[in-house]
């Protein structure tokens, strides 16, 4: 691809992107939007996230579409089994915000988890190349992301906790599976062409801390 165009194409999406979610920030805080706000949180986190996947793997490669493919069916399957048995992450159970549910898990939540840990470990493996490495900066990059995340999706009806607080085998949780996805992207070598990943990760954890700072609830 022509650097030039690449250029140009991740400085659009990347501005759609923060225009987007500055728009999402505002409609969260107003509080009349927030039910249409809330409606649209499935959609968006599908749409962007599929941008991310077109920017930062233009020309699909083969190891990559696997590894996508295979990230979201196995953090879909562990979000499951921890659903029914809360032996991964805690007990909890997801609200209705993030949309249409298979086995009490949002279908939407692989991919999230998906993009997040791509996210990470394209950014990570440009400066490491270790996979045990860069698998256990990725998994501490994912359990700082949740962390940031967590009092914002539970005040917004993403998912709530059988006991109320955040247990801290979620983090771990959290780490291990990150870890163990993003070492088997760095044994694929698997190599991403736009950073527009990792601005991504940072608008949302931008998104939830304005979230918290400004108390937002479900209605």
């Amino acid at each position: 691809m022509n650097l030039s165009r690449a250029y140009k194409d991740y400085r659009i999406a990347a501005i759609v992107t923060a225009l987007f979610y500055a728009v999402g920030i505002a409609g969260h805080i107003y509080q009349p939007a927030l039910p249409l706000m809330i409606a649209l949180t499935p959609w968006v986190l599908l749409i962007f996230g599929a941008l991310v996947i077109l920017q930062v793997n233009p020309q699909p490669q083969r190891r990559a579409l696997l590894w996508i493919g295979g990230t979201y069916l196995f953090t879909f399957v562990m979000e499951a089994l921890g659903v029914a048995t809360g032996l991964i992450f805690g007990g909890y159970v997801y609200g209705d915000s993030l949309g249409i549910q298979l086995f009490q898990v949002p279908v939407v939540i692989g991919f999230n988890w998906t993009i997040i840990v791509l996210a990470l470990s394209g950014e990570i493996f440009r400066l490491v190349r270790n996979p045990i490495t860069g698998g256990l900066l990725a998994g501490l990059g994912a359990v700082l992301f949740d962390w940031i995340m967590e009092p914002a999706a539970i005040s917004l009806d993403y998912w709530h906790w059988d006991q109320g607080g955040i247990p801290l085998q979620n983090y771990l949780a959290w780490f291990g599976i990150a870890a163990l996805c993003s070492w088997v992207y760095g044994r694929l070598r698997i190599q991403t062409e736009s950073r527009l990943g990792i601005l991504y990760v940072l608008i949302q954890l931008i998104f939830f801390v304005a979230l918290r700072a400004a108390a937002v609830q479900f209605p």
